[in-house]
């Protein structure tokens, strides 16, 4: 995160610099839509040139002992035809990254329930 209004809540705007594919890099910009804690939070996007709209939805559910994580992005490519080229070329990086934080937020989550 470059800049945030403060804590999370719905309405609370965020920048932060992602990484589209390799090198390729852009801010992004994030509204919080939805926040419903811990449960779901909605963030709605823009900043990324080859996406119409953006949304990231982020969902926590019991499942028996442990937690159900779920991290889903929604985008709509630009460009029709040459945009869906773009948009094959660059998913599996982003696939990649998003479960890279998928992974990144497990790991904090053990961490906090180890030293409680």
């Amino acid at each position: 995160m470059i800049h945030t209004d403060g804590p999370t809540r719905a309405g609370v705007t965020m920048e932060e610099l992602t990484r589209i594919a390799g090198p390729w890099k852009s801010v992004t910009r994030w509204r919080v839509t939805e926040f419903d804690p811990p449960r779901r939070q909605v963030q709605q996007g823009e900043g990324v040139s080859t996406a119409k709209s953006m949304a990231v939805i982020i969902e926590l559910s019991p499942a028996g002992q442990d937690t159900s994580f779920t991290l889903t992005v929604r985008y709509t490519p630009r460009f029709g035809p040459v945009g869906a080229l773009i948009d094959r070329a660059v998913r599996g990086s982003i696939t990649r990254s998003q479960q890279r934080s998928a992974q990144a937020f497990a790991a904090l989550v053990a961490r906090e329930n180890s030293s409680s």
